[in-house]
């Protein structure tokens, strides 16, 4: 098969894998995952133009395009020539998959019926359920008139889409509206062999990507299927979306003693519940370690380092993860908060706190990753060391003692003035000569391995 042959046959085989996605319309890929896919380990110029061909003659449409993106991206993948419908979603059918909640400053939130919403001197959150609704297009007629006719298709087909990465983008020059992606993550444990000490004591981390569109009036929000990953690499798996009912609890029990009013500073509020996962899945991170050193106390090299390798991933995944989030500078320029109108830079600056700490931690636990990595590689080593050096002992001690008595039966066979020749004695002699020569050759090593073994 020619490399083009091979190419196609890959693109092909990527465009099937969007067709199946759940997400129904896009999905992301790692430009590192599309490199190893297509057989390449170098992004030249030439393996850009090849790759992003292939993926033309394949339908797929590549956001950005592939002659512009950088080993460390990411791409989206969406077949060519997909569409939805403009179709008009029932209101009854938006009162169950849209959760609606309006907040004005000083008081609780209220829970309203989409039908009885509308827009007024508050903030209207709008929760889509994307379980329910699999098309951008049926909700925009209806969204337009809450979100002060701000929205457009396609800022809806980026709320309905989960990004790979968390980001912020601004749709206009005047930043009025906004797409913020971010995520919570928690730390499963590995149901599997519990009990046994050979299994990686780390288990899963869970990224549920939440996707936001914020003006100054409306906040819009999806939670997307979560992600599971076991090694940081690849993706073991989806989840229905996490209930968050709790996340609003908490936030509406802070809102009327916060002083704050806008859009901008509710998804703020979110976010920084958000954040808080970030802190807990970390202490887990670090609890699986701490397990593993228990286990290295008592079993030294035999101590699996599955642990490790995982573990290594897992963070990398998720420093990657909070990374793409953090958005340095914000004390000096507002423009860099998440979200736009926030009338209070102190939840921002708590946010920050949060992601600054868990990229602090997550390094330093990088750190300790690799410091027991080098131990163990060494107590491993060491123990091979001296399984080499024993060997080397044996064999010098089966050459000795079977070489010397050898020896002495040579020099008996060769030497016809010794004494007892050609007589049972002189055979006896013999015999004796030789075993005594093997013991005292053994005797002389192993006196030699013990005065060094003592030095």
């Amino acid at each position: 098969m020619t490399n083009l042959q091979a190419d196609r046959a890959t693109a092909e085989a990527l465009a099937e894998e969007v067709a199946a996605s759940t997400s129904s319309r896009r999905t992301w890929r790692k430009v590192t995952t599309l490199l190893d896919r297509f057989g390449v380990h170098r992004l030249t110029t030439p393996v850009r133009h090849r790759i992003a061909e292939a993926l033309d003659v394949a339908g797929l449409l590549v956001e950005p395009p592939f002659t512009e993106v950088e080993r460390y991206g990411t791409v989206r993948l969406s077949l060519r020539g997909r569409s939805s419908p403009e179709t008009n979603l029932p209101i009854a059918a938006a009162d169950e998959a849209i959760r609606v909640t309006f907040w004005r400053a000083g008081q609780p939130p209220r829970e309203l019926m989409f039908s009885a919403a509308r827009a007024g001197d508050g903030v209207l959150w709008l929760d889509v359920d994307v379980s329910q609704l699999s098309e951008a297009s049926a909700l925009l007629g209806l969204l337009q008139p809450l979100c002060e006719n701000q929205l457009n298709l396609a800022m809806l087909e980026d709320l309905f889409e989960a990004d790979s990465l968390p980001k912020v983008r601004a749709y206009t020059e005047d930043t009025a509206v906004r797409c913020v992606s971010s995520f919570a993550v928690r730390a499963e444990e590995d149901e599997a062999n519990p009990d046994n000490v050979d299994e990686s004591k780390a288990g899963s981390l869970v990224f549920q990507p939440v996707e936001f569109l914020a003006g100054e009036r409306w906040l819009v929000s999806c939670w997307h299927r979560a992600r599971i990953t076991r090694d940081g690499a690849d993706e073991a798996g989806e989840l229905t979306p996490e209930d968050h009912s709790s996340l609003v609890e908490e936030i509406a029990e802070r809102w009327p003693a916060s002083g704050l009013s806008s859009a901008g500073d509710l998804g703020l509020m979110v976010l920084y519940e958000l954040a808080r996962t970030y802190t807990r899945s970390r202490r887990v991170l670090y609890a699986w370690h701490d397990q593993w050193e228990l286990d290295f106390f008592r079993r030294r090299e035999r101590t699996e380092t599955v642990t490790l390798l995982r573990m290594r991933g897992l963070i990398a995944h998720l420093k990657e993860h909070l990374e793409a989030l953090n958005q340095p500078g914000m004390s000096k320029n507002p423009r860099l908060v998440w979200f736009a109108h926030a009338t209070d830079g102190v939840e921002a600056e708590r946010i920050d706190d949060i992601i600054d700490r868990a990229l602090a931690n997550l390094r330093a636990l990088g750190d300790t990753l690799r410091a027991s990595i080098d131990l163990h590689a060494t107590l491993a080593f060491a123990q091979q060391s001296r399984r080499a050096e024993h060997f080397q002992e044996l064999v010098a001690i089966v050459a000795a003692v079977v070489l010397i008595p050898t020896l002495v039966a040579g020099i008996f066979g060769a030497n016809t003035r010794l004494p007892g020749e050609g007589t049972w004695l002189g055979f006896g002699l013999m015999i004796a000569a030789m075993v005594l020569s093997g013991v005292l050759a053994y005797a002389a090593i192993r006196g030699q391995r013990g005065r060094g073994h003592r030095k």
